[in-house]
């Protein structure tokens, strides 16, 4: 089937001269950009937004009310420190969560150990283990049983 000579392309084609923004004058113009603003930028970031609030003073009477029956000698409080103090608390009830958060932040996290082959021996026999052997470890199939272990 051939094309007729009034179609767009075909004059495209013939003239071998291209029309800005391809045959309708409507796509991407040499050296212009397809996306001139850019991304738009985050509104929301949740660790920013997080630190703002927590510098704020709270100024809610029954909020502040709240942490003034908890600390009587507080006049005015961010909510950070409110957090924080009430964490102390929980930390001093017993509860294990609070007292692990303010270890951790304190003191820093306890390194997990990882144990290394460290003897050439058990090395040799690491790297002797068939792919079946391999599966089996991670599987944690019994080899005498072949039955999994849990």
């Amino acid at each position: 089937m051939e094309k007729k000579k009034t179609d767009p392309v075909v004059k495209q084609r013939r003239n071998k001269t291209k029309k800005p923004g391809g045959s309708t004058g409507k796509g991407f113009k040499s050296g212009v950009s397809g996306n001139p603003k850019g991304r738009p930028r985050k509104i929301y970031h949740i660790p920013d937004l997080l630190i703002r609030i927590g510098k704020e003073k709270i100024s809610q009477p029954e909020l502040l009310e709240q942490v003034k029956q908890q600390f009587p000698e507080i006049k005015e409080i961010t909510y950070q420190e409110a957090v924080l103090r009430m964490v102390y608390l929980y930390a001093i009830q017993g509860k294990g969560w609070a007292v692990e958060y303010i270890a951790e932040r304190t003191e820093g996290k306890v390194p997990q150990l990882i144990n290394v082959i460290d003897d050439q021996e058990d090395r040799d026999k690491f790297r002797e283990l068939t792919s079946e052997d391999l599966y089996n470890l991670a599987n944690a199939v019994d080899p005498k049983t072949e039955k999994t272990e849990k």
